[in-house]
């Protein structure tokens, strides 16, 4: 009986042999979807050029490093807002004799203090921001070149290096900064308990 000729029948016969995505009909994201009519996908093989480069991978990127931005910061003014807070309330019980109560402030104070630290809400907020300037100044770059610039192999590369490399050390400091967040708490110490 006759099949339609997109349908794999196998071993040869009838019709084609289809890979992942690589017919009209498939339902994965497989390269023919790449080169379709709508917008560009990354399919994570295929050569792209610097404007699919930076419409994928950095300007993605960027906005992640610009959208924790914002949290962290709130975050940090909540922690030096509570500082404050806490410093003034353990004066005014200090000076008003209610030492049981300036205890309680204290104590919650190097609580909040020990959390402040622990989450590292700083130096996440400092990389993020130091990621995206650095981001956004190899895009600058990148733009102010000329368009017989931009064709050159040389420019194309130092934009991939430049922001590659960029991702790369945000990356090794999250990675960094979560191993020594596990060995600090004690998970990380398998010899040690064995």
């Amino acid at each position: 009986r006759p099949r339609p000729p997109h349908v794999f029948v196998g071993g040869g016969g009838g019709g084609g042999i289809f890979k992942h995505g690589q017919f009209p009909h498939a339902s994965m994201q497989g390269t023919f979807k790449y080169w379709g009519d709508g917008p560009s996908k990354d399919d994570y093989h295929s050569p792209i050029n610097p404007t699919d480069y930076l419409q994928l991978r950095v300007y993605p990127q960027l906005a992640f490093y610009q959208g924790r931005m914002p949290r962290y910061s709130n975050l940090r003014t909540f922690f030096e807002a509570s500082f404050t807070l806490f410093a003034l309330s353990g004066t005014v019980f200090s000076t008003l004799d209610s030492q049981e109560w300036a205890a309680v402030v204290t104590a919650v104070a190097a609580g909040l203090t020990a959390w402040a630290e622990f989450s590292g809400t700083e130096k996440k907020l400092y990389r993020y921001s130091e990621s995206a300037s650095q981001v956004g100044s190899a895009v600058m770059w990148w733009n102010s070149l000329a368009e017989v610039d931009k064709a050159s192999t040389v420019q194309i590369s130092r934009l991939v290096e430049t922001c590659e490399t960029i991702f790369q050390t945000e990356g090794q400091s999250w990675s960094s900064a979560t191993v020594l967040s596990k060995l600090s708490s004690g998970e990380g110490n398998d010899e040690e308990d064995g």
